[in-house]
């Protein structure tokens, strides 16, 4: 019983034996390395595909699973989330009718309550939509009524807690002495519509959803610069 290696130990250079947790982590990593890498465009298409094969068959469990196995929430995956819903709401506005974007709604919904999208993910791709909102709207006359018909709808779903955050993000804070078109830039009618829009859904007052938003303070923006959007809140019959 002298002093030999003991069992399980690593043996000298030449007949190297790994211990069985070194030979399972190595394993894990080779099956890590081995897996597809998941990119902005290769993510886009997938869920481009899994939400033209909703519409086919109405099952949202499906796009769950997809997304899952992706690794949907998971970093880096989900960094490439917020283009590949833009991408994903320009497909439904262009290609369907108001029936599919309304269908859309209710599949975002699904995936955030069932933890296969994060709610971050839909205020990016949103952010990125309305950038451009616009030229859009010209090539696309009917994009602004379906967003608001989009929006409308995840504020009113009482599981998500939707806020207007994805308004603000691409402008930042609202600085003195800026014009409103500084803020909103082409969205402001847009965006009072929107609102006009949820109060009369009954998604919660205007004022209610503004300091929701996280810094999106329509009403000083109506002091600052009252001659513009007095005529837009009224016409929109929002309460401020």
């Amino acid at each position: 019983g002298g002093g030999g290696a003991g069992e399980g130990e690593e043996e000298t250079e030449g007949g190297e034996e790994k211990s069985p947790a070194a030979a399972s982590k190595e394993a894990e990593k080779g099956l890590e390395s081995s897996a597809p890498l998941v990119t902005k465009e290769s993510l886009t298409q997938s869920l481009k595909s899994e939400v033209e094969q909703f519409f086919n068959l109405n099952d949202p469990k499906e796009v769950a699973e997809s997304l899952t196995e992706l690794g949907a929430s998971s970093q880096p995956v989900a960094t490439h989330l917020g283009p590949a819903l833009s991408s994903t709401v320009d497909l439904v506005f262009t290609k369907y009718k108001e029936a599919e974007a309304q269908k859309l709604t209710g599949l975002l919904v699904y995936l955030v309550e069932n933890k296969a999208l994060p709610l971050a993910a839909i205020d990016a791709g949103l952010a990125l939509f309305i950038e451009n909102l616009e030229d859009y709207s010209m090539d696309v006359p009917k994009a602004e009524a379906w967003l608001v018909v989009v929006v409308t709808a995840l504020a009113k779903a009482p599981s998500l807690g939707f806020t207007l955050g994805f308004l603000g993000q691409a402008q930042g804070a609202f600085k003195e002495g800026w014009k409103v078109d500084d803020f909103f830039g082409h969205s402001t009618k847009f965006t009072l519509k929107l609102l006009g829009a949820l109060q009369a859904a009954g998604a919660g007052e205007a004022k209610a959803l503004c300091a929701k938003a996280g810094g999106l303070d329509v009403r000083a923006l109506a002091d600052c610069d009252e001659a513009l959007l007095k005529p837009l809140i009224d016409e929109q019959k929002i309460d401020l």
